[in-house]
């Protein structure tokens, strides 16, 4: 039994329970639930069913629940409150720095940027694969080459089509690895961060214009900021989001300018994975292929890219927007083992 409860993304649904007891004040959640990110038979009849986490969110009413994943349905629960220490952490890393996001040479119309295999990253792969000018495209790609895997979200879809996909044509890996020293301390530095200034920013970021934001997205309609969106959004492009359930609303809550007025973004309210993806490309089809238009629109919104840049990488903008949930993290890290500390972000302020 614990006074503070973790679930991690490995652990199981017995474990996870057998934290619960009369004294236990907090939960915390640092990434996303513990559900495979692949491989459910049935995404409609999983879109009922309520994850295990919010069942006890709704349950232990006495609970504090300090969550990584969001979605609408959590705004009316008193006693969940959304905290997200990676992406409060590499926001702690990037205003560290002198990050220079002016374009270099005649910049490409996009950039993806894909490892883990996740559906979004899948669909995504080959629907850009067959339908966006890839001598346009920017890519650090890895995995999410084969459609196998989410077959039934592509069958249990009513908006899938044979004409968005193309099951052999899918984006060519290309992910940029490097010699991380795993001894460094992570408070100094990180693989992911590494990655990022080093790579990233100048061969991906600064010669592309729209960034197509595939961040974590399970089956579950929820959304789990990392690393990807604030690098995207600190880096000087427009952003395209698709796959993570409403992520554009959590963005904007944050303070991020979302470009909803030059995106359609009707897809990240859909509860239907594949339309959530696909639809996403499709609506937006006859502007991310236009490097005419996509030119225009980037000059049209220097303003709004450099409001993101500067809440991204200048200001404690993003820090006092998890203050609260900072300070319940304080308090509720008193009572974990500090191994885990790296995880749940204490120390990192």
């Amino acid at each position: 039994m614990a006074i503070t409860a973790t679930l991690t993304s490995t652990m199981s649904n017995s474990e996870f329970l057998s934290q619960f007891d009369k004294h236990t004040r907090f939960c915390i959640i640092p990434d996303h639930y513990n559900t495979p990110p692949l491989g459910y038979p049935d995404q409609k009849k999983f879109n009922h069913e309520v994850p295990l986490a919010e069942q006890l969110m709704q349950q232990e009413k006495n609970v504090i629940f300090l969550t990584t994943n969001w979605h609408s349905g959590l705004d009316n629960l008193d006693n969940v409150h959304y905290y997200n220490p990676f992406f409060l952490y590499i926001n702690h890393l990037l205003k560290s720095a002198e990050i220079d996001i002016s374009k270099i040479g005649q910049p490409y119309i996009a950039n993806v940027i894909g490892y883990k295999e996740r559906h979004n990253r899948i669909l995504s792969s080959h629907w850009l694969a067959k339908n966006f000018p890839v001598n346009e495209l920017l890519t650090n790609w890895k995995n999410n080459n084969s459609l196998d895997k989410t077959y039934n979200i592509i069958k249990n879809s009513k908006y899938s089509s044979k004409s968005h996909l193309q099951k052999n044509k899918f984006l060519r890996e290309n992910y940029y690895e490097d010699n991380f020293d795993a001894q460094t301390p992570w408070n100094i530095w990180h693989p992911s961060y590494k990655r990022f200034i080093t790579h990233l920013l100048p061969h991906i970021f600064r010669k592309s214009l729209v960034s197509i934001l595939l961040d974590t997205a399970n089956l579950e309609p929820i959304n789990t900021l990392s690393d990807k969106s604030l690098y995207s959004m600190a880096s000087g492009c427009l952003i395209l989001p698709v796959g993570c359930y409403q992520i554009h609303e959590m963005l904007k809550k944050i303070g991020f300018c979302i470009f909803d007025d030059v995106f359609d973004m009707k897809h990240l309210e859909n509860k239907d994975l594949y339309a959530r993806t696909v639809m996403g490309f499709e609506n937006n089809k006859s502007i991310i292929t236009s490097k005419e238009k996509v030119k225009h629109l980037w000059n049209e919104h220097s303003r709004e890219i450099q409001h993101n840049h500067i809440h991204a990488c200048k200001t404690d903008s993003i820090k006092n927007f998890f203050k609260e949930s900072i300070g319940l993290a304080k308090e509720a890290c008193k009572f974990v083992d500090g191994s885990t500390d790296y995880e749940l972000g204490f120390g990192v302020y």
